[in-house]
C-alpha cells in the first residue's frame, strides 16, 4: 500500500462506554473525516438508549450490549474495527485494554491503565513483552491543553532570566455539577482509584509540561468536602510534593489541592509556579466545557509580587485548536504508525505519585471537620504553598 493510500483511509472506531468523555472525542470526529463511530458497547439495551445511538448512526446491528462479565467485552465487537476507546468506568480499563490489544486494535483508554499499582504493572508487563507499546494510547486530558503544551518552551524563556522553579501550587477544585453527581457512585471509590485517579491532571501537567524526572508525595490530607458526593471517601486531597528535574532548584517542592462538588464561586483550575527570582507564573486552565463552546483555552501570566504590588511582566493567551481536535489528529497518528502520544515510561512516572497516594491513605482517616475543610478551601483558592 503506498503512502497515498495510507494518507486516504478512513479508520473505524469502536467505543466502549459512552460516559463523561466520549463526548470529548465525539466533538473531534464531527470536524474530521478521516475517523468514524462504526461500534458501541453499552450497559444497558439498544432500545433503552435508541434515540441517543441513532443521532450517532448506530444502529442495533453495531450495538453491543455487555454480559454477565462487565469485565469483558463482546467477541463480537472487535471485528472490522481499527481502534477502540475505552471510556467506561476506571476498574474496566486493564482487562478491556488487553483485550483490544489481544484483537490487534490500537487502544485508547481514558485517565488511567488500572486503578492500584499490581494491577497497573501487570499491564505495563503485558505491554512491553508483548511488542503493544506503539498500539495503546492513554488519553490524559491535560496533555493537550494548550497551556500544558506550550509551558516547556515558556519555562526556556523564562527560567534563563528568572532563576529555576523553587516551589510551585496547583489549585482544581470542580463546583458541583450534574455530570459528577451521576459518576459519584464509582469515581471517589478505592476500586475506581478515588478522586487522586480522577484529577491525575496536575501531575501530568508537572511531568509533561513542566519537565519534571521525578515527583513524590511527602504527605497528604484528605477531606469529606461534599458528603452528598461521598460520605466515607475523600472529596478532596491536599498533597505536599518533593520535585526533580532541570527545571527545578534541588529542593523544589508544592502543594497540590483537588477537589469536586464546590459551591459556585470555587471553582478554579490552576497552576502557579514560583522562581528563584520571585517572580510567579500563573497558568488559568478553563474546563472541558467551557473550551467546547468558545475559543476559551485559558491564560497565563508572568508576574512580579511585591508586597502589595503586582506587576505583570508578561503575558497571553493561547490560541489554537480544542484538546478533542488534538486527540483525533493523534488518533489518526497512531493508526498510520506514528505512535502514542506519550510513551509507557512516561506513564509510568507519571503515576508514581498515585501509588504513593494509596499507600498513604491506607492508614490516615479523612479530615470532616468543617473549620479545616474551609482553611483547605481558602489556601487553594489564594494559592498558598
Amino acid at each position: 500500500m503506498s503512502q497515498l493510500d495510507v494518507d486516504k483511509m478512513v479508520y473505524r472506531l469502536g467505543v466502549v462506554g459512552l460516559g463523561h468523555w466520549f463526548e470529548m472525542i465525539h466533538r473531534g470526529l464531527s470536524k474530521n473525516n478521516e475517523v468514524v463511530l462504526s461500534k458501541v458497547v453499552g450497559t444497558r439495551k439498544f432500545s433503552d438508549k435508541a434515540e441517543e445511538l441513532r443521532k450517532l448512526n448506530i444502529s442495533e446491528s453495531n450495538y453491543f450490549c455487555i454480559g454477565e462479565d462487565p469485565f469483558i467485552v463482546p467477541s463480537g465487537f472487535f471485528s472490522s474495527l481499527d481502534v477502540m476507546q475505552i471510556s467506561n468506568p476506571n476498574k474496566y480499563h486493564s482487562s478491556q485494554t488487553k483485550q483490544g490489544l489481544e484483537e490487534g486494535l490500537y487502544v485508547i483508554t481514558e485517565k488511567t491503565l488500572a486503578t492500584n499499582k499490581a494491577e497497573f504493572d501487570d499491564l505495563i508487563n503485558f505491554v512491553k513483552s508483548g511488542g503493544y507499546e506503539e498500539k495503546v494510547y492513554l488519553h490524559l486530558h491535560y496533555m493537550h491543553k494548550l497551556l500544558t503544551l506550550n509551558l516547556p518552551a515558556m519555562l526556556e524563556k523564562i527560567i534563563p532570566s528568572h532563576g529555576k522553579i523553587n516551589s510551585f501550587s496547583a489549585t482544581f477544585f470542580e463546583e458541583a455539577n450534574e455530570a459528577d453527581r451521576m459518576r459519584s457512585s464509582w469515581i471517589f471509590s478505592p476500586e475506581s482509584g478515588g478522586i487522586f485517579m480522577d484529577w491525575i491532571h496536575p501531575y501530568e501537567i508537572l511531568l509533561f509540561g513542566a519537565k519534571a524526572q521525578k515527583i513524590s508525595l511527602s504527605k497528604i490530607n484528605t477531606f469529606i468536602v461534599n458528603p452528598e458526593y461521598d460520605s466515607k471517601n475523600p472529596t478532596g486531597i491536599e498533597s505536599f510534593v518533593n520535585v526533580q528535574g532541570n527545571n527545578f532548584t534541588t529542593n523544589a517542592k508544592g502543594v497540590i489541592r483537588i477537589s469536586k462538588g464546590l459551591p459556585h464561586e470555587a471553582g478554579l483550575k490552576r497552576f502557579v509556579f514560583s522562581f528563584e527570582s520571585g517572580s510567579k507564573l500563573y497558568l488559568n486552565f478553563v474546563g472541558s466545557q467551557i473550551e467546547f463552546n468558545s475559543d476559551s483555552r485559558g491564560s497565563w501570566q508572568l508576574v512580579n509580587e511585591d508586597h502589595d504590588q503586582c506587576r505583570i511582566l508578561d503575558s497571553g493567551i493561547p490560541r489554537g485548536p480544542a484538546t478533542s481536535e488534538l486527540l483525533v489528529d493523534d488518533i489518526i497518528k497512531l493508526c498510520k504508525g506514528g505512535g502514542p502520544f506519550i510513551k509507557i515510561d512516561d506513564i509510568i512516572r507519571i503515576f508514581e505519585p498515585q501509588w504513593d497516594y494509596q499507600r498513604m491513605t491506607k492508614s490516615q482517616e479523612s479530615i470532616r471537620d468543617q473549620n479545616q475543610i474551609e482553611m483547605f478551601m481558602r489556601n487553594g483558592l489564594s494559592g498558598r504553598m
